[in-house]
């Protein structure tokens, strides 16, 4: 969100555009309050390598973001909330989010601007994908001296 600053005398062209720090910083802490509290984190689970997390990246890689790059992220909808947890993670690092993507789509997927930490409650409608996508970007096993791909840069230790 975008909003102008405003000086005492009322112009508005004080520094110009500044973010809306508060409404993102109560969005994010929304965020990772929910995943948190998720059922699919019970104990923890996509804190750590597991199975669940692994799971996540996966469906993430394989599925949603193919889905989101094809169609973009409003005609997607949003993510569950264990693969808006492994999108987000991966945004962290934007040098590495923006090589992946353009490694694997030729272009940077960005999220809806107007819900950048959207998730949804239910299951991601893998359905919703386009047919032939799901083979678009492969899982490189952790340790793999494999070419990087759309996932090298997803792993629980990763990051820029």
């Amino acid at each position: 969100v975008v909003s102008s600053r405003t000086m005492a005398d009322g112009n508005s062209n004080f520094g110009g555009p500044s973010a809306d720090v508060l409404g993102t910083a109560r969005a994010l802490r929304a965020f990772l309050r929910a995943v948190h509290a998720a059922p699919r984190n019970k104990g923890g689970v996509l804190y750590l390598d597991t199975l669940q997390l692994q799971r996540a990246m996966q469906l993430y890689a394989t599925t949603f973001l193919p889905a989101v790059a094809a169609r973009g992220a409003a005609a997607v909808g949003p993510p569950r909330l264990d693969i808006a947890w492994v999108w987000f993670l991966h945004r962290l690092a934007p040098g590495a989010y923006a090589r992946d993507c353009q490694r694997a789509f030729g272009m940077l997927v960005d999220t809806d601007p107007s819900q950048p930490l959207a998730f949804s409650d239910g299951d991601f409608a893998e359905a919703a994908c386009a047919p032939g996508l799901l083979a678009t970007a492969m899982l490189i096993p952790k340790g793999s001296q494999q070419s990087a791909s759309l996932t090298s840069s997803v792993t629980v230790e990763g990051g820029e």
